[in-house]
């Protein structure tokens, strides 16, 4: 069997990648169409939203409303939910200080 050298295995390795030339992938009308839509971001619960789980429960200070995070697993989203109801925080009371 005859031994070669490790240098004339990499020259090999550069010829080959000489040879190749690089091609731009072709636009596809799905590729396109990913592209122009857009996803808001957090994704909001819609009214149909499909039974999912829940994930946690937080308050948003920004919006003074409370935050539920639901997982849909059809999907594998995540969704959020802001609450609705006019709910008030738990400490809210109407004793004077």
């Amino acid at each position: 069997m005859a031994q070669k050298r490790l240098d004339e295995f990499s020259h090999i390795e550069t010829q080959i990648s000489k040879e190749k030339k690089a091609e731009a992938l072709p636009f596809t009308e799905e590729a396109i169409i990913k592209e122009k839509r857009k996803e808001t971001f957090p994704p909001l619960a819609g009214e149909n939203l499909p039974p999912s789980y829940f994930v946690s429960a937080t308050y948003d200070g920004k919006t003074r409303k409370a935050l539920i995070n639901l997982y849909e697993p059809t999907s594998g989203k995540i969704y959020f939910w802001y609450d609705n109801t006019g709910h008030q925080p738990y400490c809210l009371t109407n004793l004077s200080p």
